[in-house]
């Protein structure tokens, strides 16, 4: 559902990309910072790298990258009929990222899930002819910790903190999955949360209950976030004994 709704997303910026275009074509004198069908046409890339960014962050092909943004391309330049319009893009390739993914879920309680991709419009026509270069980054990041206390001898109260950025910002999560490491099997067992606090600000605060863990030892936790762009991030971290 995530990428259908994305692609119709980017088809509709596009056709304002397409109408701004077309109008802006016929003006007797170009203004580069009047065109605002370039911030159509960014908003339009945005949402197909979101897109592939949330196929890949749940356990997708990375070359979906590629394909989608040949996709875009092929669309933005046949949707011209008074002007050549040629559309390039680069995967970014420096380190941290490859072939324009950066994906590091951590045992330290810290996630990021990000792609980024530069991009280089060269639009000729007959009475306007611009060039624009501009890169786009897409982040969703996580940071998770947490405590746990003793409610009687064999069941303990877990609580949770984490904290969700977009590029930097606080954001909302669409869904948090918990497990914790029992002791005896240790095997990973989910989690039922008993409440979610959202503080407005990109902090989220849940508990739950856990059982047949040793107290004298941190509890191991793996937290998978879902952001409201569907993008997902995992971690892992441990959770410290409170008195």
């Amino acid at each position: 559902m995530l990428i259908i709704t994305s692609l119709v997303v980017v088809l509709l910026l596009l056709s304002t990309v397409v109408y701004v275009t077309e109008i802006e074509k016929n003006a007797p004198v170009f203004v580069a910072d009047a065109n605002s069908g370039l911030f159509a046409l960014k908003q339009a890339a945005v949402h197909t790298l979101v897109s592939a960014l949330g196929n890949v962050s749940k356990g997708g092909d990375p070359n979906i990258l590629a394909e989608n943004l040949n996709r875009f391309k092929s669309s933005v330049e046949s949707h011209s009929y008074n002007a050549i319009l040629d559309l390039n893009f680069t995967m970014w390739n420096a380190a941290p990222y490859s072939d324009g993914f950066w994906i590091n879920w951590g045992n330290n309680g810290e996630s990021i899930s990000s792609i980024s991709a530069l991009f280089a419009l060269n639009s000729t026509g007959n009475s306007a002819n611009y060039y624009s270069e501009f890169a786009i980054n897409i982040s969703s990041s996580i940071s998770v910790s947490g405590t746990y206390a003793s409610l009687n001898a064999s069941h303990y109260q877990v609580t949770v903190t984490c904290n969700i950025l977009n590029e930097g910002k606080p954001a909302s999560i669409n869904d948090i999955t918990l497990y914790y490491k029992q002791n005896d099997p240790a095997v990973w067992t989910p989690a039922t949360p008993t409440n979610i606090i959202d503080w407005g600000n990109g902090t989220y605060l849940t508990s739950f209950q856990a059982q047949n863990i040793n107290q004298n030892n941190p509890l191991p936790i793996s937290a998978n976030c879902i952001d409201t762009r569907a993008i997902s991030m995992w971690t892992n971290t441990t959770c410290t004994y409170e008195q």
